[in-house]
């Protein structure tokens, strides 16, 4: 079947206040992993099952955070500084 990769240009992640907002158009996300630029997971959320979520409470300092984000078209990795 035709089943196209995800874009990773089409995936939006951006910060608002102290949460992270992340968009998949036209794929459903199933989960978020994010990681500190040392590679120590500082979140790990399943079974979200939809084209965004938001991410709130995260207990880090100012830092780069990148962002492992798979959807049922293949996963993406962003880089965000929260």
């Amino acid at each position: 079947g035709n089943n196209p990769s995800l874009d990773a240009q089409s995936v939006v992640v951006f910060k608002q206040g102290t949460a992270i907002n992340i968009k998949t158009p036209g794929a459903v996300m199933s989960s978020v992993a994010i990681y500190d630029t040392r590679g120590r997971q500082v979140y790990q959320r399943g079974g979200i099952n939809a084209p965004e979520t938001v991410i709130s409470g995260l207990q880090v300092e100012q830092q780069v955070l990148i962002l492992e984000i798979a959807t049922e078209k293949g996963s993406v990795s962003k880089r965000i500084v929260f």
